[in-house]
This record gives C-alpha cells, sequence and structure tokens, in this order.
C-alpha cells in the first residue's frame, strides 16, 4: 500500500497491491506505450547529475 499527497495540485493518489492505483478516487494506469524510446521515463534525478556524487545515476544505466 502507498499513498502521496501533492498539496500543489491537490492531488491524492493511492495504490495497493492487487487493488490498482487512483488518483483522487478515479482509476489510473500505466500507458500501453511498448518502446522505451516512445515513453517519458521520470526519475528524482536533479536537473545535472554531475553536480552530486550520490544520483542514484548508476542503479539506472545500462
Amino acid at each position: 500500500m502507498g499513498v502521496i499527497f501533492d498539496p500543489f495540485h491537490q492531488e491524492l493518489f493511492r495504490a495497493a497491491k492487487g487493488l490498482g492505483a487512483t488518483c483522487n478516487r478515479q482509476p489510473i494506469h500505466v500507458s500501453k506505450t511498448q518502446a522505451l524510446t516512445d515513453s517519458l521515463l521520470v526519475t528524482g534525478f536533479a536537473y545535472d547529475r554531475r553536480e552530486t556524487a550520490d544520483n542514484n545515476y548508476a542503479e539506472f544505466a545500462t
């Protein structure tokens, strides 16, 4: 189970294993995009990853 509240957009995200996910009680889902090149990947990286050595970049590099 997870819950995130975004006060700037007044959005409450909730999810639980086997129960799906919602935003403000409306069901949400992942897109049907098949190729990563057609996708958008969002992370918590800083704008310039070179500014901080401990930036989690290695965990995402292939």
